[in-house]
């Protein structure tokens, strides 16, 4: 079985702290369920966000313990504040651990860029981007229920639909850059961005209620 190691992306608390909550036991669970067959480790690496009063990654560390995850297979740091630095992170980690894949947890609106940006940093075939509900069908009850209370709603998308084409125009307009360069400029406007608490919920849309994945 391929070694690999599982990164779970954190969730800025400021916009919408409840559904950010949620969605972070969603992507807790998940990895759970990832460390069980075959993972290495769980790596969590978010710093303390502006107006945050704990680290993303200690807030991961409580969820995932709560699930019964044994310290020794985290690896937490807390140094990143956006996902092209999460994704940097793990890349090296990837390296340093000697492990053949990556794989990447986060909520379904953000896999796209979570995708893109690995793809930056890793050959293909050595990492993968899966979304919370990927691992339902292999959960406990306990995590099940996280997975469904992460499922993001049709307002949830249209808001982080928002968010994540800003992100996806922003590495397009610096892709002249040489890559050191255009990574730290696009990492100091993102932190820029979040510190300035850009995002504003628009009225609310229909409900996405969330369905378990159809059996093979």
């Amino acid at each position: 079985m391929p070694v690999h190691g599982i990164l779970v992306l954190g969730k800025e608390l400021q916009r919408d702290p409840r559904r950010a909550m949620s969605e972070l036991r969603a992507r807790a669970a998940a990895a759970a369920v990832a460390l069980r067959h075959g993972g290495a480790f769980i790596a969590s690496l978010e710093a303390r966000l502006p107006r945050q009063a704990d680290t993303g990654s200690h807030i991961v560390v409580g969820l995932l313990q709560e699930l019964g995850v044994c310290p020794e297979s985290l690896v937490v740091e807390a140094w990143t504040r956006s996902t092209r630095e999460e994704v940097m992170g793990a890349a090296r980690l990837v390296e340093e651990q000697g492990l053949e894949r990556l794989v990447a947890i986060t909520s379904v609106y953000h896999v796209p860029r979570v995708r893109a940006y690995l793809s930056d940093h890793l050959p293909r075939g050595r990492f993968s981007v899966h979304s919370p509900e990927c691992y339902y069908r292999q959960a406990t009850p306990r995590e099940r229920t996280w997975i469904e209370g992460g499922a993001p709603t049709a307002q949830t998308l249209h808001v982080e639909g928002r968010v994540e084409r800003g992100c996806h125009l922003l590495r397009r307009a610096l892709q002249a850059l040489p890559e050191p360069v255009r990574y730290d400029v696009e990492i100091q406007l993102v932190r820029t961005w979040a510190a300035l608490g850009v995002g504003v919920d628009p009225p609310p849309l229909g409900g996405w209620p969330f369905r378990p994945p159809a059996a093979d």
